[in-house]
C-alpha cells in the first residue's frame, strides 16, 4: 500500500476529541439600530437561524429562523456608517418590523450568512438568496483549454465540474483582489468564438483564466451580484495587453524569481490535504480540513514541495517545481499542532485565504522553522494550536478581520467582553467545587458535556465548538464513559460541595461551558496578550490552573483530551500574563509554580512547550509580546523579577476554496 493510499485510510477513521456540535457558527459584534437607539449584540450564524446574545452575559435575546417557516424573507445592503456597514433584515409579517444592523467585518459576516443559506436543503426566497447564474466556460490549465461551468452567486465565483457539478475552485468576493477582473486579448489558442478574462484572489496563488461566449453578461452578473448582495464593488482593468497563455507565463516566470530572489531557508517534501467535497458543501468554503483522523467526505492529497523563505511560505509542484501557492508569513495567524496524530500540520492565515493542511514526518521540524521565521516576519508571537480554531471561538468585529480563525490585532470591546464571560464561567467552575477535581476528570467533564447529554447552563452565547443552543440526544459509548465517571467523582464531593445551585447539579456542563470560555479568549485576544489596564478575577486565575496536571513523583504520561485543554489553558494564562498583576496570582495561585513545572515534566511536547512560553512572558514580558526570542528582544521592561533592564541570558533579556490538484 503506497504512502497515499494509506493517508486516505487514515482519513477515514473516526474523529477523537470533543467535535463541533452541529449549530456551531461564526460569531460577529453588531450593532443593532432602533427607535430606542444604538445598542450591540452579538450575532451567530447557524446553519439554520441567526441568534442574538447579550455581550456581556451572552443570554440569547432573538432567534431567527431561516429554514422552514423561515423569520427572514429578505435581506438589503445599505451604505457605510460610523458603526460599520449598514444592512437591513426583512422580516416575515407575523415578526413586526425589520431590523436594521451595522457591522464593521459586514462583508465577512454575509459572506458566513450566505455561505449557510446556501447549505440548506429548502427553497429560499430571491429577496434573502439570489438564485446563482451559470455560464459555460473554458479554463486554461497547464496550456489546455478544459471544459467548465462557471456560477455566480451572491458572494462568490466558482468553477464547476461540468461531468459531476463539484466545485473545483472558488473565490468570495470578500478575498478578491483590486482589480479583481483582467480582461485579456485574444490568441490562436482560444476556443471558438470565446474572450477571456483572469480573476485575481489576494490569496498568493496564479489567477484562473476563462475563456466565455458571453464574456460581457458574465462580467455583469458578476458584479452586479458584487454590488447586490456585498455591497462591494469588483474593479475591472480593461487595459491588459496579455493572452491567457502569455499571462500565466508571466506569472510563473514571476514565481520563479521571487523564489531565487528571497533565497529558501528550507524545503519539506510534503503531501497537501484539502477538503474535497467541502467545495459542494457552501459552509465549508474556506475553513480548515477536520481532524485528521475525522469522518467525513474524501479528501484530496497532492504532493508539493514546500519552501520557507524570511517573508513567505511557497508551494512548489513535485514535478515541475512551478509555483502553486505563495502565502506571506505575516499574515500567519495561527499553527495547528494536531494532538492526535504526530504527521499532521494546519496553517490558519488572517486574510481570509482557506487553511492549509500538510502531512510530513518531519511535522515539528517544519513547525518550529514555520513559527520561528513567521514570528520575526510579522513582529508579533504566532500561537500553536492542539485542534483547529472552531467556527464560533472567535468573535468577528473589525474591518478586514477573517472569521474562523484567531485574532491578530487587539480590540478592546471584544476583550473586555471575552473576559468577562471568562471571569463569570470562573466563578461558576469554583462554586460548583471543580477547583479541588483532577486534569482528567476536567477532561472527561468537557467530552461528556459536549455529547449534548447536558444542555443546562451553557446556552448563554456559547456558539464554538460543544456549546450548542440544543442537544443532538446522541452519545457514545466513549461519552457515556465520560458522563458516568465525571458522576462519580463529583458525588464523592457529597451534597455540601460549595454552590449548592445549579452549578453543583450539573457540575460537567458548568465545567465545559468554562472550557468554552477558555477556547474563545484564546481565539479573540492575539497571543501577544490582554491590554495593560485588563484585569483577571482571582477565580480565573485559579480555574485555569485547576486544568493543569498536579506535580507527581514519577511523570504521568496524559489522555490527549487532558492534554489538550491544558494546552488551552496555559494559553490562556499566557494570554493574561501579559499583566504583570495577573502573572504575579499565577505564580502565587496554590499550587501554580508546581504545576507549572509538572507540565514540562509531563512527557508531552506541545504542553512543555507551551509552559516554556509563560514562564518567558513571567520573566521577559518583551520578548513575549513581540514573538523574538528573550535575547534577542532588546530593550526594557518591567517583570516578575523587578522593574528595569534584566541581566542577559537565556531569560534575562527583556525586551480560495479547494485548489486544482
Amino acid at each position: 500500500m503506497s504512502a497515499v493510499d494509506t493517508l486516505l485510510q487514515r482519513l477515514r477513521g473516526r474523529a477523537t476529541g470533543p467535535q463541533p456540535c452541529a449549530d456551531a457558527g461564526p460569531r460577529f459584534l453588531v450593532t443593532k439600530q432602533s427607535w430606542r437607539g444604538q445598542y450591540h449584540r452579538v450575532l451567530c450564524i447557524t446553519p439554520a437561524a441567526l441568534i442574538t446574545h447579550y455581550p456581556e452575559t451572552g443570554d440569547t435575546t432573538n432567534v431567527w429562523s431561516l429554514a422552514g417557516d423561515a423569520d427572514i424573507v429578505g435581506l438589503e445592503v445599505g451604505p457605510d456608517s460610523p458603526e460599520g456597514g449598514l444592512f437591513t433584515l426583512r422580516m416575515a409579517p407575523r415578526k413586526g418590523k425589520d431590523v436594521k444592523l451595522a457591522c464593521r467585518a459586514r462583508t465577512a459576516l454575509l459572506t458566513v450568512l450566505y455561505q449557510s443559506l446556501a447549505t440548506l436543503q429548502v427553497p429560499i426566497p430571491p429577496a434573502l438568496l439570489s438564485p446563482p447564474t451559470l455560464y459555460p466556460t473554458w479554463k486554461l490549465r497547464r496550456g489546455v483549454w478544459v471544459p467548465a461551468t462557471l456560477r455566480i452567486s451572491s458572494w462568490c465565483v466558482e468553477r464547476l465540474d461540468p461531468a459531476t457539478g463539484s466545485v473545483r475552485w472558488r473565490l468570495e468576493y470578500a478575498n478578491a483582489a483590486t482589480p479583481a477582473v483582467h480582461l485579456l486579448e485574444a490568441d490562436q489558442s482560444d476556443p471558438p468564438g470565446a474572450s477571456c478574462l483572469a480573476l485575481f484572489g489576494r490569496a498568493g496563488r496564479s489567477p484562473r483564466v476563462h475563456a466565455l461566449r458571453d464574456r460581457a453578461g458574465a462580467l455583469r452578473a458578476l458584479r452586479g451580484a458584487a454590488q447586490r448582495g456585498m455591497g462591494l464593488v469588483l474593479a475591472v482593468d480593461a487595459s491588459a495587453a496579455a493572452s491567457g497563455p502569455a499571462l500565466l507565463a508571466a506569472v510563473a516566470a514571476s514565481g520563479r524569481e521571487r523564489g531565487a530572489a528571497e533565497g529558501p531557508l528550507a524545503q519539506w517534501d510534503v503531501l497537501s490535504v484539502h477538503d474535497v467535497a467541502a467545495a459542494a458543501a457552501a459552509g465549508g468554503a474556506g475553513s480548515p480540513t477536520g481532524a485528521p483522523a475525522g469522518s467525513g467526505p474524501p479528501r484530496g492529497v497532492t504532493r508539493r514541495a514546500l519552501v520557507l523563505t524570511r517573508e513567505a511560505l511557497l508551494e512548489r509542484r513535485a514535478g515541475d517545481y512551478e509555483l502553486a501557492g505563495w502565502r506571506p508569513l505575516a499574515r500567519l495567524a495561527a499553527a495547528v499542532r494536531y494532538a492526535d496524530d504526530p504527521q499532521w500540520l494546519g496553517l490558519e492565515w488572517g486574510d481570509g485565504a482557506p487553511a492549509c493542511a500538510y502531512v510530513t514526518p518531519a511535522r515539528d521540524a517544519l513547525l518550529a522553522a514555520i513559527v520561528d521565521v513567521a514570528s520575526r516576519a510579522a513582529g508579533r508571537p504566532i500561537p500553536v494550536l492542539a485542534r483547529p480554531t472552531a467556527p464560533g471561538d472567535a468573535l468577528v468585529a473589525a474591518r478586514g478581520q477573517a472569521a474562523r480563525v484567531p485574532a491578530l490585532r487587539p480590540n478592546a470591546e471584544v476583550e473586555r467582553i471575552v473576559l468577562g464571560q471568562l471571569t463569570a464561567a470562573a466563578r461558576q467552575f469554583a462554586a460548583c467545587g471543580a477547583l479541588s477535581s483532577s486534569s482528567a476528570t476536567l477532561a472527561l467533564a468537557g467530552l461528556s458535556s459536549q455529547a449534548g447529554l447536558t444542555g443546562r447552563g451553557v446556552e448563554a452565547g456559547g456558539g464554538g465548538a460543544g456549546v450548542g443552543l440544543k442537544n443532538s440526544g446522541t452519545m457514545t459509548p466513549r461519552q457515556d464513559a465520560a458522563a458516568a465517571a465525571v458522576r462519580r467523582a463529583f458525588a464523592r464531593q457529597g451534597p455540601g460541595a460549595p454552590g449548592g445551585g445549579q452549578g453543583a447539579q450539573d457540575p460537567e456542563a458548568v465545567i465545559a461551558a468554562f472550557q468554552q470560555r477558555v477556547r474563545e479568549l484564546n481565539a479573540c485576544v492575539p497571543a501577544s496578550g490582554v491590554h495593560a489596564g485588563s484585569k483577571a478575577d482571582e477565580a480565573v486565575v485559579a480555574a485555569l490552573v485547576a486544568h493543569l496536571p498536579r506535580q507527581q513523583a514519577a511523570p504521568v504520561p496524559l489522555g490527549l483530551d487532558e492534554a489538550t485543554l491544558a494546552i488551552e489553558a496555559l494559553q490562556c494564562l499566557d494570554r493574561l500574563a501579559s499583566n504583570l498583576v495577573v502573572g504575579a496570582q499565577v505564580v502565587g495561585a496554590a499550587g501554580g509554580a508546581s504545576r507549572l513545572f509538572a507540565c514540562m515534566l509531563a512527557g508531552n511536547a506541545h504542553l512543555a512547550y507551551e509552559a516554556s512560553r509563560l514562564l518567558l512572558r513571567l520573566f521577559s514580558p518583551a520578548a513575549a509580546r513581540s514573538g523574538l526570542p528573550a535575547w534577542q528582544a532588546g530593550g526594557c521592561a518591567a517583570s516578575l523579577l523587578g522593574p528595569g533592564p534584566l541581566p542577559d541570558g537565556l531569560l534575562g533579556a527583556a525586551g480560495s476554496g479547494p485548489d486544482d490538484p
